[in-house]
């Protein structure tokens, strides 16, 4: 059975899994709860031991680990290695190329390009595992009419694991039997995304398990058909038949709500049991608050429109610049707000990694006479984007012999 609770804020979510995780449970079973990142982890083990005084007895899972920790406990029990996560296949993979008469056309590359070949593929492999999981059985039943290197690589892969395809593993191992060792309710809170295996996954244990999965929902109101205005022009224009439609609702969510839309019209064709936590409607009294309540009562054109600095937009000449205007606000904040803390403000970009060396600057600068500065924490940071690391890997690729000048 899947419990979808959704409500305008995650606090309100948390308050709904705090009385999931104090009910009535043996203290010697852990619970298990899936979050999408460590900073989510943190915030909620935090919150948690505030809220009942301690946090045990709770297993935080993240997202991309779900399936690997459910399939161990259910058809992998004596296994400690997943041979199905990047790591592990991009080095299967390369003993492949190294050896294997499959794939003779790269005999010739050196050592290193083939290492490089190996982790494209592994990366390529586990893309569609995740996302067409279904797809990759059936490179196994062509395996003998295939002419696919690619294809046959992967079969070579698969025929030389001691574990099962993932695939095969929530279709035919996952039953009342074997998930014993599962918690009997399962909490999947704030992934606002699956891919088709994870979602395979959650499907299939369903079946014998409840899942509580807690989504923010934007609108009480219901926003499923909602579609962009400019598709809503082209289906009109190259379509007769969609002549009479006419666009409805708040431009903003249909733009950027697409993703979500997606997830809930995926969780509603499942016949979830749909819990709507009650939220009270914001009283317009800023200008950040106008449009959140704008989106919540689906209002095409804008009730109200305060003049405030709850929403700036700063024009920058550079991104140093932009990390500068970021660290002022900040200070700003706290200034203005003494309860404030610094671990509860989160500022997000597309592509952290263009602004490391900037932030490394800026937020190491003292801000006061006592030299204490403004702790902060980069999250999804890329391996290969710290110094020592680079470091590394330029010594371990200069035994390949090929290096420019430039890179002596």
């Amino acid at each position: 059975m899947i419990n979808l609770y959704t409500a305008s804020n995650y606090k309100q979510l948390f308050e709904q899994a705090g009385k999931i995780l104090s009910g009535n449970r043996s203290i010697f079973t852990p619970s298990w709860v899936v979050v999408p990142n460590q900073s989510c982890k943190r915030w909620f083990q935090q919150s948690l031991a505030i809220q009942q005084g301690i946090c045990a007895q709770t297993n935080f899972i993240l997202q991309f680990g779900f399936v690997w920790e459910v399939l161990k406990k259910v058809a992998f029990k004596d296994e400690r290695q997943n041979y199905y996560s990047t790591d592990t296949m991009r080095w299967q993979l390369y003993k492949h190329l190294e050896s294997s008469n499959l794939v003779p056309e790269f005999h010739h590359f050196t050592t290193l390009k083939k290492f490089n070949l190996a982790e494209k593929l592994a990366s390529m492999y586990l893309n569609a595992l995740e996302n067409y999981p279904k797809e990759t059985l059936t490179w196994h039943w062509n395996n003998e009419s295939s002419m696919d290197w690619k294809i046959n690589l992967w079969n070579a892969f698969t025929e030389i694991t001691e574990q099962k395809n993932p695939v095969l593993s929530i279709l035919k191992d996952i039953s009342q039997e074997t998930v014993t060792e599962l918690p009997d309710e399962i909490i999947v809170f704030a992934v606002e995304q699956f891919n088709e295996l994870q979602m395979n996954l959650l499907l299939k244990l369903s079946e014998f398990k409840t899942i509580h999965i807690m989504l923010t929902n934007p609108t009480a109101e219901y926003w499923l058909d909602m579609i962009p205005e400019k598709t809503s022009i082209k289906k009109s224009i190259f379509n007769e038949e969609y002549s009479y439609l006419d666009f409805e609702g708040n431009p903003v969510l249909a733009n950027l709500g697409y993703a979500k839309l997606s997830l809930f019209d995926r969780l509603y064709s499942e016949n979830c049991n749909d819990i709507e936590i009650d939220c009270e409607i914001l009283t317009p009294d800023s200008l950040l608050k106008s449009i959140k309540n704008d989106i919540y009562l689906l209002n095409e054109i804008p009730e109200s429109c305060q003049s405030d600095d709850s929403l700036t937009i700063h024009s920058c000449h550079s991104r140093f610049r932009e990390v500068e205007v970021v660290y002022d606000t900040v200070l700003k904040a706290l200034n203005n707000h003494p309860v404030l803390k610094p671990e509860e403000i989160i500022v997000v970009s597309p592509q952290i990694d263009d602004y490391i060396t900037h932030i490394s600057k800026v937020f190491n600068y003292p801000v006061d006479e006592q030299g204490r500065m403004l702790p902060f924490h980069i999250q999804n940071r890329n391996l290969d984007e710290q110094e020592y690391v680079n470091a590394l890997m330029q010594i371990i690729n200069s035994f390949s012999g090929e290096m420019s000048a430039e890179d002596i």
